[in-house]
């Protein structure tokens, strides 16, 4: 596998590419033990799909404000995303 930044060589385990810390697309969408605020689930989001974790957080919180699904989709969410089994590298996301 190939980072699609930099071009360099991945691990197939990896989440982000270690040169150039670009999030590597397909990484499993687990909740990251660092990062968590409330369960995880905007940082696993946020991991998964290369996204500013900050931006997530706002639009669940939005979300959850705004409408009567948020919070309970966030509960949900909580339960069905796995948790990593270990801590992994610091990721800046």
């Amino acid at each position: 596998m190939f980072c699609s930044t930099c071009g360099n060589q991945l691990a197939a385990s990896s989440v982000a590419c270690p040169h150039c810390n670009a999030p590597v697309r397909g990484a499993p969408l687990e909740r990251p033990l660092a990062h968590r605020v409330l369960g995880g689930v905007c940082a696993a989001f946020a991991q998964r799909y290369g996204w500013r974790v900050r931006r997530v957080r706002l639009a669940a919180a939005l979300i959850a404000l705004f409408t009567c699904v948020g919070g309970l989709a966030y509960l949900i969410a909580w339960f069905v995303i796995p948790s990593e089994p270990y801590p992994t590298a610091a990721k800046s996301f």
